[in-house]
């Protein structure tokens, strides 16, 4: 008798067609908590790194070099092994072609996740009111920059590069720049083009400055640690700016009535009078709308939600540019991402 037909016969064919749904929602559902958090501890040991640098990684020899336990790592490749994450050669592990796919496309969306992940592990104290974010719980803003920028290279980054090359700029301020990764995206592909940077975080600005210094953009990409709030006050160096831009940033200050964006704005055009700016942000969807497409913003707009940023509809952008005084607008509305950039003047 089968293993099968005696099931069949023990359970009944109802019940056994619902555990084959409940198997299959488990592996929609559930499987993607072990095998986000088996890639973010690979990645943070360096693992997944040197598997890209090297091709295919011994791990009794990377466990010995690194002071790793080597019982803890065998199960995790063997896990995405299964997966077809990894692949065996021989006596080392490489990246299957999934896993290559993770690596240059979703390490960004990985960190990302381990930069919110204290909020999702301290939901019960938050939901009955013993913790409260941004006191007892709080996000990892150095994994926030580096997450945001490593996904923004896949499709902001290059879209908003492009947007400048056509328009000829020249010299380029970014606000909130964090590292100074998109200023960087930017020159490199253009060296007529002069980088302006201004982040609030002494951390980035440190660490993208180290970077531009071994890449050879020290010269040409100028990284200042400033509150672009008070951006009439800064007495940095900045010459006869032609663009600014503002990538994913503009929404952590968003309120309800959008008074300090529309004011952020305002002191910019004094500044920059006729200088065009560039802002490109994920746009707020209804539930309705995220029901009937959910995509990658339903995440999104979750852990910006639970940790007190509010996404902005394009209608409310599209009437805080008009509040603060800007009278040309052009939009390019990216649906299938759920993205919107902005160009005013």
């Amino acid at each position: 008798m089968s293993a099968l037909y005696w099931l069949l016969r023990q359970l009944g064919l109802r019940h056994i067609v619902r555990l084959n749904k409940a198997k299959r929602l488990s592996d929609r559902f559930i499987r993607g908590f072990y095998v986000t958090h088996a890639l973010l501890g690979l990645a943070s040991v360096g693992f997944l790194q040197e598997l890209g640098d090297q091709g295919s990684v011994d791990l009794a020899e990377f466990a010995s070099r690194e002071g790793i336990d080597l019982e803890i790592l065998t199960p995790l490749c063997e896990y995405l092994y299964g997966l077809k994450i990894l692949r065996w050669e021989g006596q080392r592990y490489a990246l299957d072609t999934t896993g290559e796919l993770i690596s240059d496309m979703l390490m960004g969306a990985l960190l990302s996740v381990q930069a919110y992940a204290n909020i999702l592990y301290h939901l019960e104290p938050l939901l009955r009111g013993q913790e409260h974010y941004g006191s007892e719980v709080r996000r990892r803003p150095r994994l926030v920059a580096e997450g945001s920028g490593l996904s923004a290279q896949l499709l902001a980054f290059p879209l908003v590069a492009s947007l400048l090359r056509k328009k000829g700029s020249r010299h380029v301020l970014d606000l909130a720049c964090g590292d100074g990764t998109f200023l960087e995206v930017l020159c490199s592909h253009d060296d007529r083009i002069t980088g302006y940077g201004l982040d609030i975080a002494p951390e980035a600005i440190e660490l993208g400055r180290r970077r531009l210094a071994t890449r050879g953009l020290e010269d040409r990409i100028h990284l200042f640690v400033a509150d672009m709030f008070r951006i009439d006050e800064i007495t940095y160096p900045l010459p006869e700016i032609d663009a600014i831009t503002c990538i994913y940033a503009l929404h952590e200050f968003l309120t309800e009535n959008g008074e300090q964006v529309v004011e952020l704005l305002r002191k910019l055009r004094g500044r920059f009078p006729q200088t065009p700016l560039i802002v490109c942000e994920v746009i707020r969807h209804s539930p309705d709308e995220l029901r009937r497409k959910p995509g990658g913003l339903l995440e999104i707009q979750l852990v910006h939600a639970l940790s007190g940023q509010r996404l902005g509809t394009r209608q409310e952008w599209r009437e805080i540019f008009r509040r603060a005084g800007f009278t040309e607008m052009e939009e390019r509305y990216l649906g299938f991402v759920r993205t919107d950039i902005f160009t005013v003047r």
